[in-house]
């Protein structure tokens, strides 16, 4: 039976941020109240939005402030989920889900080249 081995503490730890940063990536428009946050269009290096994050819960809020600082918003390049819209447009979503996938990869699979 094969078991996985960890690699390393430090990959295992980039594994774990990743994962939990993409879980709070997905699950932030679920913990907002539905048709809250409909279009979150802006620019990059401005929190454009600001007055419409002041009303959320702390952990959206976050996670909506961020987004609305490193990522343009988009709204017809953004996913939505339960009526609002995701706090980082739908490229941003894929590099944070190609992160995860390669961190877990490379924390629980090593292959050894033989020359």
């Amino acid at each position: 039976m094969f078991r996985p081995k960890i690699t390393s503490a430090a990959i295992l730890l980039m594994f774990v941020l990743t994962s939990v940063w993409l879980l709070l990536v997905v699950v932030a428009p679920m913990l907002v109240p539905s048709n809250t946050l409909t279009d979150l269009s802006g620019r990059v290096g401005f929190h454009d939005n600001e007055a419409l994050f002041s009303q959320l819960d702390p952990i959206p809020h976050a996670v909506y402030w961020i987004g609305d600082g490193e990522c343009h918003q988009l709204a017809d390049r953004s996913y939505f989920i339960n009526g609002n819209q995701m706090p980082f447009c739908a490229r941003d979503l894929g590099l944070f889900i190609g992160l995860a996938i390669g961190s877990g990869i490379v924390t629980f699979y090593r292959y050894k080249i033989h020359p």
